[in-house]
């Protein structure tokens, strides 16, 4: 029972400390904080310090990109930034660790030939359960205890617009997206996943052949995503792809069809060169995705971007 109210108070906290990413640190966490500036930086023969390792999650970020899709016009460009925050959550007596990963207000200007689209995201976070004894307990007279080889984790994305700046109207609202998964590499450190689990999902966005008609798509757990990810020690490097296969309902007026919803997402994130502490990276972007309401071919896209980040710690 106390392993179920560690578990709930967790997720608590991590959605309200969420809500404070620019907060000032406490004294403890300063203390903290000090103990890994010593493995952050190094001191070269002239006295000064340099940072050796660079957090991935938590910095401000800003870049460009440029890249093409197969879906015309097929020339792409454009600036992207946002705020990423982390923090953990330690039960030292229970061996279970929370890592709290939030992503405020990704903001995207894309130019796609003559159309200028602004995308904008409230938030997307990942909360990530490490739990030691890898075992879950059902709470009874007698505590039944089962072996569960793999650490859990929440991912979800809440409230994602696209605006059309041509037509002035937005084009798609993403109200929500979650998925629950479970992590089976169980890396204490969060650097090396691999997860699989259901995931959920509502949409808006406008018809095509009516722009005053709004589509309604949801994906009620009716599929799954499958998560890899890897980032080296230093932050230098961070690479991951995201599978995602699910049946997709679609409600125009009073109609209801299914379909079937595919993509695949693929990054990579290298660090080439620090000026002042502040790293500057080069990022790789790929993607497939497959439309369920559409006869096209599957849109194939990809992009080369520069990027400049800004530590919070």
């Amino acid at each position: 029972m106390r392993r179920l109210s560690l578990t709930a108070m967790s997720l608590i906290i991590g959605l309200v400390l969420g809500l404070f990413p620019l907060m000032p640190e406490g004294a403890a966490e300063q203390s903290a904080a000090g103990n890994q500036e010593d493995q952050d930086y190094r001191v070269d023969s002239k006295g000064q310090s340099y940072r050796v390792t660079f957090p991935l999650h938590d910095r401000v970020f800003v870049g460009a990109f440029a890249g093409g899709s197969t879906a015309g016009p097929n020339r792409q460009g454009g600036i992207r930034m946002g705020v990423k925050h982390s923090f953990d959550l330690d039960f030292p007596e229970e061996e279970i660790w929370w890592r709290f990963r939030h992503t405020w207000l990704t903001t995207e200007a894309q130019r796609t030939g003559a159309d200028l689209t602004l995308r904008s995201t409230l938030i997307e976070s990942s909360y990530l359960r490490h739990d030691k004894s890898g075992s879950i307990v059902i709470p009874s007279a007698t505590d039944l205890r089962f072996p569960a080889p793999f650490d859990l984790a929440i991912e979800y994305t809440l409230l994602g617009v696209d605006f059309d700046s041509g037509r002035r109207q937005f084009r798609k609202i993403d109200f929500v997206r979650f998925a629950f998964l479970l992590d089976f590499i169980r890396d204490p450190d969060y650097r090396h996943r691999l997860a699989l689990g259901p995931v959920v999902s509502y949409s808006i966005s406008r018809n095509e052949l009516d722009p005053d008609t709004w589509n309604h798509s949801f994906i009620p757990a009716t599929g799954g995503r499958i998560l890899y990810g890897w980032e080296s020690a230093t932050g230098l490097t961070a690479a991951d792809a995201v599978l995602q296969c699910a049946g997709e309902a679609r409600l125009i007026d009073e109609g209801l069809s299914w379909g079937l919803r595919c993509g695949l997402d693929a990054h990579l994130e290298r660090t080439l060169v620090a000026v002042n502490d502040r790293p500057i990276s080069l990022l790789v972007t790929g993607s497939v995705e497959e439309n369920p309401w559409s006869d096209a071919a599957p849109i194939w896209s990809a992009s080369l971007g520069v990027r400049l980040s800004l530590p919070r710690r």
